[in-house]
């Protein structure tokens, strides 16, 4: 424990592209994997979510996932899965907004530096974009 405590200083926001490349794998290795977030060096962060919206220019979804990986080391080939959404098939329309939902890990997911990169895919192959939020810590 450390003998000086750790607060956040500062918010932390981050947007990214899922890639609309289908991928049904749970591995974290085979597939097409989106960068959603890269940890920076010197700037201990703190992800309490990943807000994830349907692109606007492709709005409509089916059934499907959208899977979350992390890799703590820097090698993309070393990714475990950190959780996944359910995609429910919505229409948007002028009664039916477009998919928005938001995965809360159990507990915060710690990112000490660079080596430390959130992944997604999605099931459909269907384009979305991530938010992700949580703090800077100092």
């Amino acid at each position: 424990m450390s003998a000086t405590p750790v607060f956040a200083s500062a918010d932390l926001l981050a947007t990214a592209a899922v890639t609309p490349t289908a991928n049904t794998n749970h591995d974290g290795t085979t597939g097409t994997y989106s960068t959603v977030f890269t940890g920076t060096n010197g700037v201990p962060q703190r992800i309490d979510g990943i807000g994830i919206n349907a692109s606007a220019a492709a709005a409509v979804t089916t059934q499907g996932k959208i899977r979350f990986f992390i890799t703590t080391d820097g090698n993309p080939a070393n990714k475990r899965k950190l959780g996944e959404l359910n995609v429910p098939p919505l229409t948007p329309s002028a009664s039916q907004s477009g998919f928005s939902d938001t995965w809360y890990p159990p507990r915060p997911v710690a990112v000490p530096d660079a080596n430390t990169i959130i992944y997604a895919n999605t099931n459909q192959g269907e384009a979305f974009v991530a938010i992700v939020f949580g703090s800077k810590l100092n």
